[in-house]
């Protein structure tokens, strides 16, 4: 397959969460990137709606953007960033998207949302609806770590019925969190349960912006139809606001 690759869930901006310390990791982790044959990002810091923790504003967002897209433009390096956030539930999240606090993904109806490894199914599935009702369609970040969706591949079916999208890593597919979550998820892709690969990349060393080989290895399984899906066309519709 062509490498023409769209990473839709990456912590590149610099200093503002466990992502990118600074500009010149980011400028690293960009060059990467574009070594590894990806074309688009959205930037997606963290937000975690807490009292004690003090997350990056939609607006320095947006600033840091543009900042790394210019000096993208005078490297030459052909990669466009877009906007995002990963936002981890909660019980305000449709009052953060109506204040407009967080980001959708590349200014689209689409959100990218986490929840806590350990949450309930019942606390995920509510989550998802409460996405819905505030009129945004809710990607699930890097499903393959939650314990109620790991072993009830009936529930990730429910909850795609319900209007989600489900996002996996790509280290999950090289082997990164081991063989039984590769193999786990793996499984999803051949059931038609996974919608979207991205790096979920945060530094330029251990958790780096790379899909090449996991693109690889889903081609040979899978063929390059369901690769070219996942790591290129599902995400550009999403960029601009297409359902998948």
């Amino acid at each position: 397959m062509n490498k023409r690759f769209v990473d839709m869930h990456c912590h590149i901006l610099p200093g503002v969460d466990d992502g990118a310390m600074d500009v010149a990791q980011s400028q690293k982790m960009l060059r990467m990137a574009a070594k590894e044959g990806i074309c688009e990002i959205v930037t997606t810091p963290h937000y975690k709606a807490s009292k004690s923790r003090k997350n990056v504003s939609s607006t320095k967002v947006k600033q840091l953007v543009e900042e790394l897209q210019q000096w993208l433009d005078n490297e030459n390096i052909p990669i466009h960033l877009y906007t995002g956030n990963e936002i981890l539930y909660n019980y305000e999240i449709d009052n953060l998207l109506e204040a407009h606090n967080v980001c959708s993904l590349a200014d689209s109806f689409y959100v990218l949302i986490e929840f806590s490894p350990k949450d309930e199914y019942t606390y995920i599935k509510n989550g998802v609806q409460k996405v819905l009702m505030a009129g945004y369609v809710p990607l699930i970040a890097h499903i393959e770590r939650y314990d109620a969706l790991r072993k009830r591949t009936e529930r990730i079916e429910e909850l795609i019925e319900m209007g989600a999208y489900m996002q996996v890593n790509a280290g999950s597919i090289t082997g990164r969190g081991g063989w039984m979550t590769k193999r786990c998820v793996l499984r999803w892709i051949k059931q038609e349960l996974i919608h979207v690969v991205a790096t979920d990349a945060h530094d330029d060393v251990d958790r780096v912006p790379a899909l090449a080989k996991a693109a690889q290895i889903v081609e040979k399984k899978y063929g390059s139809g369901t690769a070219k899906q996942l790591f290129c066309m599902n995400p550009r519709r999403i960029i601009e606001g297409k359902l998948l």
